[in-house]
C-alpha cells in the first residue's frame, strides 16, 4: 500500500544519509577517525544522553536492554536497520505515559512542604531508577521541588510588585499629575498565600504535561536526528547533521528571509513585508 511505500522511501532514504555522513566524517573531517565499534561506543552514550538527558525516564534495566546497540551504531548507519532508534523510542514513549499518570495522581494531592528532602539534579551524580516504585518518587520529588521553586518566584514577582506600588503611590501624592503613567497587575498583589500556592501548582503541572505531550509528539526522523549527531558528536561538538526541515530553519534564520510561498519575505523590525513576487507564483 501507500503507506508501505513510503516507510521503504523513508528507510533507502535514510539509509542513503547514512553512508554519505559516515564517508563525509571519514574522508573530510579534521580529525582522522573511523565510524568503527570503539567510535560506536562512545556514540552509544552521547545517544542515551540525547534521549534521556536528565536520566529522568530510563529505567536501569531499559539501559541494559539496549546495551546490546553499543558497538553496532557503526553498523546500523550504513545497513539502515535503525533497531536502536525504534527500540529506544518504544521504551521511552512508555515511560512517558507512566510519567504523565503520575503527574495526574501527585497534581490531586497535596505537598507536604515541612518534610525535609533531597534531590540530585546533576545527572552526572544521579542514577538510573531500578523500580516503578523508585520512578514514581523520583517524579514527586521533581514535581514539589519545580512548585516550591515557582511559588518562591511569584512571592519574590508579588514583593517587587508591592515595592512598585508604593513608590508609585508616593509620587502621586508629591506630583501634581492625578494619572498615573504606568498600571500595577492588580491580580498578583490581591492573591493570598494559599491562591499563590495553588497558581504555582497550576503553573506547573500545565507545564509537565505540555513537556510530555511535546516529547510524545517526537517521531522517527527526531530519533535519527539524534543518532546521527550522536556519531558525529564524537568527531567534534560543531560537527551535525541537519535534517531538511530543521536546514530550512536555519538557512531562514542565518538569511532573514523564507521563500517558497510564491514571494519573498522578508523581517523588518517586528513586520514581515514581501521583498519580491516569483515569477510564476
Amino acid at each position: 500500500g501507500i503507506s508501505d511505500s513510503f516507510a521503504l522511501l523513508k528507510d533507502k532514504k535514510s539509509l542513503l544519509v547514512g553512508n554519505v555522513l559516515k564517508n563525509y566524517l571519514e574522508s573530510y573531517h579534521y580529525r582522522s577517525l573511523s565510524v568503527n565499534d570503539d567510535l560506536s561506543n562512545k556514540a552509544f552514550k552521547e545517544f542515551v544522553k540525547r534521549v534521556d538527558y536528565g536520566k529522568q525516564f530510563y529505567f536501569q534495566d531499559d539501559l541494559k536492554k539496549l546495551e546490546k546497540y553499543n558497538s553496532k551504531m557503526d553498523d546500523q548507519m550504513v545497513n539502515g536497520n535503525h533497531s536502536l532508534i525504534i527500540e529506544s523510542r518504544n521504551i521511552l514513549m512508555s515511560r512517558i505515559k507512566q510519567a504523565e499518570e503520575i503527574r495526574k495522581e501527585i497534581f490531586g494531592k497535596k505537598f507536604d512542604f515541612t518534610i525535609k528532602e533531597n534531590l540530585e539534579l546533576d545527572p552526572e551524580k544521579k542514577n538510573y531508577v531500578n523500580s516503578v516504585k523508585e520512578f514514581k518518587d523520583h517524579w514527586r520529588k521533581i514535581f514539589k521541588q519545580s512548585v516550591l521553586t515557582r511559588y518562591l518566584s511569584l512571592l519574590e514577582e508579588k514583593k517587587n510588585l508591592e515595592n512598585e506600588k508604593s513608590k508609585k503611590e508616593k509620587k502621586k501624592l508629591s506630583s501634581k499629575n492625578k494619572e498615573a503613567k504606568h498600571k500595577i497587575d492588580l491580580g498578583l498583589l490581591k492573591m493570598s498565600d494559599k491562591e499563590l500556592r495553588e497558581k504555582a501548582k497550576g503553573s506547573i503541572s500545565k507545564k509537565y504535561k505540555n513537556l510530555f505531550s511535546r516529547i510524545l509528539k517526537e517521531d522517527y526522523d527526531d530519533y535519527l536526528e539524534k543518532f546521527f549527531n550522536s556519531i558525529s558528536n564524537i568527531f567534534d561538538p560543531h560537527t551535525s547533521y541537519l535534517p531538511p526541515k530543521k536546514k530550512e530553519d536555519f538557512d531562514i534564520d542565518i538569511s532573514g528571509s523564507l521563500e517558497g510561498i510564491g514571494a519573498v519575505l522578508q523581517e523588518e523590525g517586528s513586520f514581515i513585508k514581501v521583498v519580491k513576487i516569483v515569477p510564476g507564483g
